[in-house]
């Protein structure tokens, strides 16, 4: 018998139409992504380092505050700072400030785009050429080369970049009202 007798209808139809689903993303899509990415260990790490970052920020904004206040600030009094006007004692620590919060950005930035996106995209896109690979020749018959090409194109596209600047945004949009 044919290959179209022993399929039955799937192998009737001569292109399949492509699905598309519309509305909110399910819990379930973020769950897999976090596991892609490394799951708990590498959100564990990331939510360590953001928390570091973010207070590395705040200590900064405050030791400029007690720059300007001259140490009279009303959340934690200190006595004994010399007058706002010594650079050489002030200006160091606040240099130092930044320059921490510039490295914590940096290395943010740098785990999420290049360690949790990176993994994340291996791992999916490995899944994604496996089932293509896997799938049975009716697929191949009914499904467009020009689909097949976009899902590792144009979607992988979407998740390797948007998603991952989303993420930061979120990230950074998150911390910030908490902190």
């Amino acid at each position: 018998r044919s290959g179209e007798a022993r399929r039955g209808e799937a192998g009737r139809v001569l292109v399949q139409a492509e699905g598309r689903s519309t509305g909110g993303v399910s819990w379930h899509t973020y769950v897999q992504y976090a596991r892609a990415a490394g799951g708990a260990p590498a959100l564990l790490i990331l939510l360590c380092g953001c928390v570091i970052e973010r207070g590395v920020q705040i200590a900064t904004d405050y030791w400029l505050a007690v720059w300007i206040d001259g140490g009279r600030s009303s959340f934690l009094p200190l006595s004994g700072l010399p007058p706002p006007s010594d650079l050489a004692f002030y200006l160091p620590a606040y240099g130092g400030g930044l320059l921490c919060t510039a490295m914590f950005t940096y290395g943010r930035a740098l785990l999420v785009n290049c360690w949790l996106g990176l993994r994340a995209s291996h791992r999916l896109y490995s899944r994604l050429a496996a089932a293509v690979l896997a799938a049975r020749l009716v697929f191949f018959e009914t499904t467009p080369s020009g689909r097949i090409v976009n899902r590792f194109t144009s979607d992988t596209d979407m998740l390797d970049n948007q998603l991952v600047q989303t993420i930061m945004q979120l990230i950074v949009v998150c911390f910030s009202i908490l902190g």
